[in-house]
């Protein structure tokens, strides 16, 4: 799978729970919309949640659609500039070597976090700028020291390939 072909498997993801988000909202407005009038007692509390609710998938779709946004920005990009970089930015599949000599590969993407892919390299994990690692690989070379912080403490990898 190219990176173009990543990319567009990312955004058929997002799109999926874009739509998905968009659905919630629109129930739990509808469910709000049903409870007219005063509360029935001081625990009827359903249309407030419905509407709590309904903001929230609300905020969750516009988020997806900002990263659907950025991750066209980045399909056009690679379209255009095929070329490998030097440094770790986005569109770039990073391979890193932990202390134990396990090898782990990530795409560097606006959106998408956590998805598995096949990569030209093999398979990889979707990272995003925004994830301890994301924030921790950005602008490294090849040879550079990658530390970040997880649940574990912390963790230190070594950046051996850039795609």
């Amino acid at each position: 799978m190219t990176k173009v072909e990543m990319i567009e498997t990312i955004i058929g993801y997002l799109k999926t729970l874009s739509d998905r988000a968009e659905s919630g909202r629109k129930d739990a407005q509808n469910e709000a919309n049903q409870h007219v009038g005063a509360m029935q007692s001081r625990y009827d509390t359903f249309k407030e949640e419905a509407q709590y609710l309904a903001s929230a998938q609300g905020l969750r779709k516009s988020q997806l659609d900002e990263q659907l946004r950025a991750l066209k920005e980045v399909r056009a990009m690679l379209v255009s500039n095929s070329k490998p970089s030097a440094i770790a930015k986005i569109g770039s599949i990073v391979t890193l070597e932990d202390e134990d000599g396990v090898i782990s590969r990530y795409f560097l993407a606006p959106g998408g976090g956590g998805l598995k892919l096949d990569s030209p390299a093999g398979e990889c994990i979707v990272g995003t700028p925004s994830s301890p690692l994301g924030r921790a690989v950005m602008n490294k070379s090849v040879g550079d020291e990658v530390k970040y912080k997880t649940g574990k403490g912390v963790m230190v990898m070594e950046l051996i390939d850039i795609l």
